[in-house]
């Protein structure tokens, strides 16, 4: 949400620097705060599931799946992004808005363009990621609440 307004505040001139910035800055650490007692909850909701002497093993298939997930993820939705962006054919390449210093000696109206192309890749994106999101709850809201047996059968 705050990343989604700090866009919104750059895209529509929201007045200075620092307040997209702040906003991006407070979102990653809410995020990383929110996730960070998630994954606890959820090893220890695994841990749970099992008997005594598995618990190894299934705290250590939660970090592999975890790990995996952290390395796919990105790519998949970072080549998405870029093939949505290659679609539209920007008046700039992505990698010119990296140096902000050259980026006040171009066009204005190119900048402008792809601006909004670049906007427009990412609320392309923004439906997938929602439905993958609402996905990954029903398939976690569908996992059988299981017990293990009385010593561990």
């Amino acid at each position: 949400v705050c990343a989604a307004a700090a866009a919104y505040l750059e895209l529509h001139g929201g007045g200075g620097t620092a307040g997209p910035a702040l906003l991006i800055i407070a979102g990653q650490s809410a995020l990383g705060a929110s996730l960070g007692l998630a994954v606890t909850g959820a090893m220890i909701s695994i841990q749970n599931q099992v008997a005594h002497e598995r618990r190894g093993t299934a705290t250590a298939s939660l970090q592999v799946m975890r790990g995996t997930a952290a390395a796919i993820a990105p790519v998949v939705v970072g080549a998405a992004y870029l093939a949505s962006i290659r679609d539209q054919g920007l008046p700039l390449q992505p990698e010119q808005f990296l140096n902000q210093k050259a980026l006040t000696t171009l066009d204005p109206v190119a900048v402008a363009a792809a601006r909004e192309g670049l906007g427009v890749a990412l609320r392309a994106l923004l439906g997938p990621l929602i439905a993958c999101g609402a996905l990954t709850v029903l398939a976690a809201w569908l996992v059988p609440r299981t017990r293990p047996a009385p010593g561990g059968a």
